[in-house]
């Protein structure tokens, strides 16, 4: 994992594009995030990672997005 982090001011962050970029060199990264996206595993682990990081977390909004991947007309990008 550390070759794929970034330290911004003293903190290690991972670098989901570069991770994207070695897993599957056939695909964008974009789409490969994407994909991770859809995991339900994945999104557990993201509100763990805002709850313990994040003081102004809304966990009630993350959630209803989570309730919102369940639906097949909506899809979670990076921007969102």
């Amino acid at each position: 994992m550390d070759e794929h982090a970034l330290i911004i001011d003293g903190m290690k962050y991972w670098n989901l594009t570069h991770s994207s970029k070695m897993k599957c060199k056939d695909k964008l990264p974009a789409h490969v995030i994407q994909g991770w996206l859809r995991q339900d595993a994945t999104i557990e682990l993201m509100i763990l990672w805002e709850k313990e990081n994040n003081p102004n977390f809304n966990e009630e909004a993350a959630r209803e997005l989570q309730k919102r991947l369940h639906t097949t007309s909506f899809t979670l990008t990076q921007k969102q």
